[in-house]
């Protein structure tokens, strides 16, 4: 586990008054990244949210991977693309030269498409992965004690496939999770009463007028 504390986060365009102190870790090293939402850029996101749970469009994906309820945002804070992208900028190299890619920083990492979930009692999240971005997210609007969670497969240092999970509970509310949008995942069955609902999204890099995954 690597673990960091951020004393000062800057946001370009951000007023002082909004700087946070917060802490912020890796579960898994470049592969699973959990942090507190800024509460200013929560409490926007948390909007976009209900918007389009109250509109009800279906993000139309297909019935054998997607939730019931799985519903195209109308948009979302400009605030929060460029906190997640600085973050992301922060702590990920796989946008960098170490990947192949060259003159990439936060300014490229663009969120190209955001979408919001609802979860009810029996419902269950089957195992996928995200395809034509470099990064994904999920993040945390609504969850309750002995929430769904969120579960995980990567490549171990020694070549075994690793399964594990992430814990979901009323704790969980207000946090992010980020991740290589090839990482599989899962959500466990919800089996308990109450909502669970989040906010997902892709990240791609933004060059010369066009997505590059």
């Amino acid at each position: 586990m690597v673990e960091s504390t951020l004393t000062l986060h800057t946001l370009r365009g951000v007023e002082p008054s909004l700087f946070l102190w917060y802490r912020i870790m890796f579960i898994v090293d470049q592969q699973l990244f959990i942090s507190p939402i800024p509460n200013y850029l929560f409490k926007k996101l948390e909007t976009y949210a209900f918007d389009a749970l109250e509109k009800k469009e279906h993000t139309g994906d297909s019935e054998e991977v997607a939730l019931k309820e799985e519903y195209v945002m109308d948009g979302f804070p400009e605030e929060f693309e460029k906190w997640v992208a600085e973050t992301i900028d922060l702590y990920f190299h796989k946008h960098t030269a170490k990947e192949g890619f060259y003159g990439i920083d936060d300014r490229h990492l663009k969120i190209q498409s955001i979408w919001t979930n609802r979860m009810t009692k029996g419902d269950v999240h089957k195992p996928h992965c995200h395809k034509g971005c470099l990064y994904a997210f999920v993040a945390y609007i609504r969850t309750g004690p002995d929430d769904a969670g969120f579960c995980y497969m990567f490549t171990e240092e020694t070549g075994k496939i690793a399964i594990t999970s992430v814990p979901v509970d009323e704790q969980t509310q207000g946090h992010i999770l980020i991740f290589p949008a090839d990482m599989p995942h899962t959500v466990y069955p919800k089996t308990n009463d109450g909502e669970r609902i989040s906010v997902s999204g892709n990240i791609c890099c933004y060059v010369d007028g066009g997505y590059v995954d």
